[in-house]
């Protein structure tokens, strides 16, 4: 460092070596970001290398041999269950949103955040509800 600062300390004087460092420096982090944005491009590089083989595998190719023949009928029956499940879930949905809407904690605004209604105080009186951040 100092024989650095030596040598070009005679050559350029202090005014110019100040300008110098600070080029360098500069020159140094340009460098260091170049770097590091070629770094990311090839981490993503691998990991969409490594989704696409991933899909490779998993799909199959039309008429695989590896892929057992099911008589028609399985699927047929797997579908009409797969339809009563879709049914009774969005009926029990919909129950539990009836049953929500019910409740007035849901609906009334003065429920906001509490389970109990909050009591109504003097304005002199008013506290600050840690449970919803309001003044009541």
């Amino acid at each position: 460092m100092f024989v650095i600062e030596q040598v070009f300390g005679r050559l350029l004087g202090k005014g110019m070596l100040r300008i110098f460092w600070l080029v360098l420096l500069c020159w140094a982090a340009q460098v260091y970001v170049v770097w590091a944005q070629n770094t990311r491009e090839v981490e993503l590089e691998k990991q969409r290398k490594e989704i696409e083989a991933k899909d490779q595998r998993l799909t199959r190719k039309h008429g695989d041999s590896n892929r057992p023949n099911r008589p028609v009928g399985i699927r047929r029956e797997s579908i009409k269950e797969y339809k009563k499940r879709v049914l009774r879930r969005r009926k029990e949905y919909e129950a539990a949103i009836r049953e929500r809407d019910a409740d007035p904690r849901y609906t009334d605004p003065e429920y906001f955040g509490h389970k109990k209604k909050p009591e109504k105080r003097p304005v002199g009186k008013k506290k600050y509800c840690e449970e919803c951040g309001i003044v009541h």
